[in-house]
């Protein structure tokens, strides 16, 4: 009996040590091939973009530059690099024309940029982005921008805003834009938001120091801007204040067909990445939604996610997509769509994009 028990703990002692010679493998495994990934994703992202400016009077000696790229991978890069000789120099890896933020002491300050750009910025230390005058590839565009946003600031303070739930989406109203919504029914507040739009389209249109220098890139990210701007205001007042307001939802919605949803060219600006997700909510739960507590989150990210799959392509669809599994992680809802996360990483064809649900 002894001896029988002996062979019986033996085995199950051999058992245990191959499991943790399997288990050591697996997860030295799992290990090296994360490693490996995220060595390839950052070979694969050498700097190709560069900044460099001279500061008159700098007292700081130190600048900061913040990239997000967020969108694409979840990554919010903020580096700070010495100024010497009044003389600064940043190197980053750029994939979208976007904006990007300088901070200098307390001064803060977006510029546009293209991938592969060299963007030069002469200006005074003690006046910062006001004072700057840009040379290099990008140059016309940036003297466009800090026209256009001085007359027209419409990327607010994220403090000055307010959100409104509507299906699985907060969406987002700037305070000014939100006492107009209450105040005003819809064909009032849409001869204002047309009117918006009228203005910056005049503004750019006669930019008056030479519309041809303007890249082709930027022409595209400003209309975006511009256009998306508009829709994403029209959309959220007609989800906030359409009920409030007693609005004929059939004919207010009509603005929704005049914009692309896929727009892979407008990816860098902000209004369009919200208008997507915010429309395809729309689309999917009605603008006569209201809450329901039979509601199934998995479920509703689901069916918006089958949506975003069907009707959209290209880098909106593999944007839209990890927004959806994203939120999943962070409705704890991601264990009811895993044949779906997998399904993602075989189909996907712009890989980085993965980090940003890795």
């Amino acid at each position: 009996m002894k001896k029988k028990q002996g062979n019986k703990r033996a085995n199950i002692q051999s058992i245990t040590y191959k499991a943790i010679q399997t288990g050591l493998f697996i997860g030295c495994f799992v290990a090296f091939m994360t490693q490996n990934l995220f060595a390839q994703t950052a070979s694969s992202e050498k700097a190709n973009t560069v900044i460099t400016g001279v500061f008159k009077g700098d007292l700081r000696k130190t600048i900061r530059l913040t990239v997000d790229r967020s969108y694409i991978n979840s990554d919010v890069k903020t580096l700070e690099v010495p100024i010497k000789n009044d003389s600064f120099r940043f190197e980053f890896y750029l994939d979208v024309a976007q904006k990007v933020t300088l901070k200098y002491l307390r001064n803060t300050g977006d510029v546009y940029i293209e991938p592969g750009d060299h963007l030069h910025i002469d200006g005074q230390a003690n006046s910062f982005y006001y004072s700057f005058k840009f040379s290099g590839n990008s140059a016309a565009n940036n003297e466009f921008l800090r026209k256009f946003a001085q007359k027209h600031p419409i990327h607010y303070n994220k403090y000055k805003f307010f959100t409104y739930k509507k299906g699985i989406i907060w969406y987002k109203v700037h305070r000014d834009l939100d006492a107009e919504m209450r105040k005003y029914g819809p064909e009032d507040y849409k001869t204002i938001i047309d009117n918006k739009r009228d203005e910056m389209f005049i503004t750019f249109n006669t930019f008056d120091e030479d519309y041809d220098k303007l890249t082709s890139g930027f022409k595209l990210y400003m209309r975006a801007e511009i256009d998306y701007y508009w829709a994403y205001n029209l959309l959220a007042y007609g989800y906030a204040f359409g009920l409030y307001h007693k609005i004929d939802f059939q004919d207010f919605f009509g603005f929704m067909y005049e914009v692309q949803l896929v727009n892979n060219d407008a990816l860098g600006s902000q209004y369009y990445r919200d208008f997507l997700v915010g429309a395809i909510n729309y689309y999917c739960e009605g603008h006569k939604k209201i809450p329901d507590p039979n509601d199934k989150i998995e479920d509703q990210i689901l069916k918006q996610y089958e949506y975003g799959k069907k009707e959209l392509s290209g880098k909106s669809k593999a944007f839209y997509l990890t927004e959806m599994l994203k939120m999943a992680f962070a409705k704890q809802a991601i264990s009811k769509m895993m044949d779906t996360y997998n399904a993602f990483f075989v189909e996907n064809k712009y890989p980085e994009f993965n980090r940003k649900i890795r």
